[in-house]
């Protein structure tokens, strides 16, 4: 695993090489700000999509009066997947924010936050999906089969790593 730090959005957080970066663009409806990816083969079987952004605007600033609202709005946003858990709502010194996961009818799991921090949103996301090499390539490494998809080590790494820069 690698730190990467994103001077312009202030953050540093850990993946798993160095990240792709992706233009969030207008068609989001935000000025353009921009996403990190990377991926990761986690066994012969499963998929992980790391992805960490952050947006600006005024109306976070405007949303410390009522943090949860805003950030129970940004998390629900990240994920696209029918299944949903309760808000887990987390508090540092410096920072507010949620996580959610969420879950489909065909194993894909996501686990996301969201952080509040004056005017900034910093959104970060783990997918966890199924794999498949393709015709005639089988798994060499045990797969375990996963009737529900968990929360990986590499998703704990992920989220802990990250911290706001001063």
């Amino acid at each position: 695993w690698r730190k990467f730090t994103n001077e312009a959005g202030q953050f540093r957080v850990a993946m798993p090489s160095q990240p792709a970066r992706y233009s969030l663009g207008s068609a989001a409806g935000i000025d353009d700000s921009q996403m990190y990816m990377q991926l990761q083969l986690v066994d012969g079987a499963y998929l992980e999509i790391y992805a960490a952004a952050f947006v600006e605007s005024a109306s976070f600033a405007r949303s410390q009066a009522n943090p949860e609202s805003a950030l129970l709005e940004c998390v629900a946003g990240l994920g696209d997947l029918p299944e949903r858990s309760e808000p887990n709502y987390l508090a540092s010194r410096r920072e507010r924010g949620v996580e959610m996961t969420f879950r489909g009818d065909d194993g894909a799991f996501q686990v996301s936050r969201c952080y509040l921090v004056g005017d900034r949103a910093y959104m970060l996301t783990v997918s966890r999906e199924s794999f498949d090499a393709g015709a005639g390539l089988i798994p060499l490494n045990e797969v375990a089969p996963q009737t529900m998809p968990v929360r990986s080590a590499g998703m704990d790494v992920f989220f802990d790593s990250f911290e706001v820069l001063d």
